[in-house]
């Protein structure tokens, strides 16, 4: 088929595919034909037809569209001012699904439909789906998947492997004083998918599954497949924290400034040295240079006490959360209990994720420095990201930081804010004082 003939064509296919995605899901394709697909041959609409050299290019261009017409694809509206079939004025649609098969195309409305039938099992429990085939249905491509029959298996590849995952994970909650091993991000990709690589390849797929959103901004790969139990290797759990000791299945082992590392799986519990007075706290720190900077500090809280410092390596992985509901299970119950993270989406993410575990051993987690704005501000947060944020902090209680977030609208890296602990004392103050509003 001469070029200019397929061109032709295929933007005529196009204006269809448009029109028809208008009013997609409720359409009728034989409503999209003549006056509403219409393609004129001139300068301004298809230049390339009145830029034909030659009078043979032309005819040839024209018998091409003239064998389409044939089929019943479309009509060829012929310029009465020129010789009898010689200048083609427009083509208009007659019939749409034949157009697609003259130009060997597969039409968006088809792949659209195999999407919805591909999807539909999976809606109910992600309902993010119904955000990438409406995205689709616009013409974008949603985490750079384009609509195709490679772009639908690669959304049920990441729907498949974040199931399996949740699943494994409910399996473990309900067994919480048993070992739990992350698994290898490679080993699982062999098992499900003959390729080990290919949860790497689907990581934007699989952090739109997590953050059930296409519009927030995606979140380290790492921490993604953290979450759901998955790693490169295995993080170890560093505990800093000089009145505790940690029992093992062979040992007691003091947990020794500036840290101790363990491997999760190997932490059966642990023990507050009873020689040691005064209240008790805990602070969680999502990144490590900020864990490291308040495990060599020497002043290691405002309040005389005894404090328990952790790393959450970001966002904490199963095995991780494990050990973490232990070490709550082992503290006083006047324990003051604070995270600081990032001032971001996934900062406050990764804090209602502990604030959750909290929860089910009936703790209240609070937020350090997660309302300040001494720090470097990394970017302006979307919208989506701050409504998000107050979600969270609505569920949880944090109006603190849910006002700083809403008026300063800012994302903060935790490395760039002032190094401090928290102080138990300030923290039971400001319990106190909304129990009072309250």
């Amino acid at each position: 088929m001469h070029e200019v003939a397929r061109s032709a064509l295929l933007k005529l296919l196009r204006q269809v595919e448009t029109a028809v995605s208008k009013t997609w899901p409720d359409c009728e394709l034989s409503q999209f034909t003549r006056r509403t697909s219409r393609l004129l041959f001139s300068k301004g609409s298809f230049p390339a037809y009145m830029r034909l050299r030659t009078h043979s290019e032309q005819r040839e261009c024209n018998g091409d569209l003239q064998l389409v017409a044939s089929k019943g694809a479309i009509a060829i509206e012929w310029d009465p001012r020129a010789d009898h079939l010689s200048q083609i004025l427009a083509i208009e649609v007659l019939d749409p699904e034949e157009l697609a098969r003259c130009v060997e195309v597969i039409p968006r409305w088809q792949t659209m439909r195999q999407a919805m039938d591909a999807f539909g099992p999976s809606i109910e429990a992600y309902p993010v789906l119904n955000e990438v085939l409406n995205a689709w249905v616009s013409g974008a491509s949603p985490r750079k998947i384009e609509l195709s029959s490679h772009g639908i298996e690669s959304w049920l590849d990441a729907v498949k492997l974040v199931s399996y995952c949740k699943t494994r994970i409910s399996g473990l909650d309900r067994s919480p004083n048993a070992a739990i091993d992350d698994i290898p991000i490679r080993r699982v990709g062999a098992q499900l998918f003959n390729d080990s690589k290919r949860p790497e390849r689907l990581a934007p797929a699989i952090d739109a599954l997590v953050q059930e959103s296409l519009i927030l901004p995606p979140l380290e790969q790492e921490d993604v497949f953290r979450e759901l139990g998955l790693v490169k290797f295995p993080l170890p759990f560093m505990i800093s924290a000089p009145d505790f000791l940690v029992r093992t299945q062979l040992h007691l082992l003091p947990a020794i400034q500036p840290y101790l590392a363990l491997h999760p799986g190997s932490i059966l519990g642990f023990e507050l040295d009873g020689s040691c007075a005064g209240q008790t706290s805990l602070l969680s720190v999502e990144n490590l240079t900020t864990f490291h900077e308040l495990a060599s500090s020497v002043v290691r809280s405002n309040a005389v006490g005894r404090t328990c410092l952790l790393y959450t390596g970001g966002m904490p992985s199963p095995s991780w959360m494990r050990v973490y509901k232990l070490l709550l299970s082992s503290l006083p119950r006047d324990t003051a209990i604070f995270h600081w993270g990032d001032i971001d989406s996934g900062g406050f993410r990764i804090a209602d994720h502990l604030s959750k575990a909290c929860c089910d051993l009936h703790r209240t987690l609070h937020l350090h420095a997660m309302a300040e704005d001494a720090g470097i501000v990394m970017r302006n947060m979307l919208d989506a990201e701050i409504q998000r944020i107050l979600g969270i902090c609505e569920r949880r209680g944090w109006f603190k930081e849910a006002d700083f977030v809403k008026h300063q609208a800012a994302a903060i890296e935790q490395e760039s804010l002032p190094l401090r602990w928290p102080s138990p004392l300030a923290t039971q103050t400001e319990a106190l004082e909304q129990a009072e509003d309250g």
